[in-house]
């Protein structure tokens, strides 16, 4: 039986996912640490009920590279009609500077600023090098499709078939890198989401140089220190790219270890 959660003393950072109008609870910070709200039920029959797994109203200041831009109200939904709406409130009021960002932080305490500096810059050869080692340990070979045999054969490649994709850097000099390797057309019936190479690999490198995997198909939302620390937190989107079917929300801390996950589903 699924137990409400009493935050009012505890930090509860969302999503203010712009299409939808709606902000995703999707993680809380109290003395133990950073935790994912409640996105599954251990009973299917309790799934309707998750939404009482947050308060029935949250304030938010919505964050936008360490600065506030705004504020929104939220009332929690009566129940989930769906899977793709857990955590999802419905916002009541908002008063939000206008952005191109399809996804902005909120946070229920004044908790905006980013303390480490995270920029979009563009990646030097040092830290590819390093995030190359890295991806390649995770993919060895991609596989082609043999013309005569329509066979899938792993081979070899090249650095240059890795594209690098958005890249950020802090003030200390650490960096978030995304490489993926071009996808090229099969001729070979093979389902995609069987193919690994097709996923883009995230990895976070210190400013000392080590290179630590964060996860597949990601894209940074924002940076900032919600739990008052002194160190940013970087929140990440996360989708299946062959499927579309999961999305999640991850939470990752200054080290970049994965504190929490938020995910849910389309079906």
């Amino acid at each position: 039986m699924l137990i409400a959660l009493s935050l009012a003393a505890e930090v509860l950072v969302g999503v203010y996912e712009q299409q939808e109008n709606r902000v995703r609870a999707a993680f809380r910070h109290d003395p133990d640490g950073w935790h994912a709200l409640p996105f599954e039920a251990p009973d299917p029959r309790d799934h309707e009920r998750l939404p009482a797994s947050v308060p029935e109203t949250v304030d938010w200041t919505i964050a936008l590279d360490g600065k506030a831009i705004g504020s929104a109200s939220s009332r929690r939904q009566a129940h989930s009609e769906a899977y793709a709406q857990i955590g999802q409130m419905e916002v009541t009021r908002k008063a939000v500077r206008p952005v191109k960002t399809a996804r902005l932080v909120a946070v229920s305490q004044p908790n905006v600023a980013d303390p480490d500096g995270w920029k979009p810059s563009p990646l030097d050869a040092k830290s590819r090098e390093r995030a190359l080692a890295a991806f390649r340990k995770k993919i060895p070979k991609r596989e082609i499709c043999e013309k005569k045999t329509y066979r899938l054969l792993p081979r070899d490649y090249r650095d240059g078939e890795v594209k690098s994709l958005k890249s950020y850097r802090s003030a200390s000099g650490a960096r978030v890198v995304r490489l993926q390797l071009e996808v090229k057309e099969q001729n070979c019936e093979y389902g995609d989401e069987d193919v690994p190479y097709l996923d883009s690999h995230t990895f976070g490198i210190t400013a000392a140089g080590e290179v630590v995997p964060i996860a597949q198909n990601l894209t940074v939302v924002d940076a900032g220190d919600y739990d008052n620390d002194g160190r940013s937190e970087l929140v990440f989107f996360q989708t299946d790219e062959a499927e579309h079917n999961e999305e999640a929300y991850l939470l990752v801390t200054a080290d970049f270890r994965t504190a929490a996950k938020f995910r849910w589903s389309h079906h």
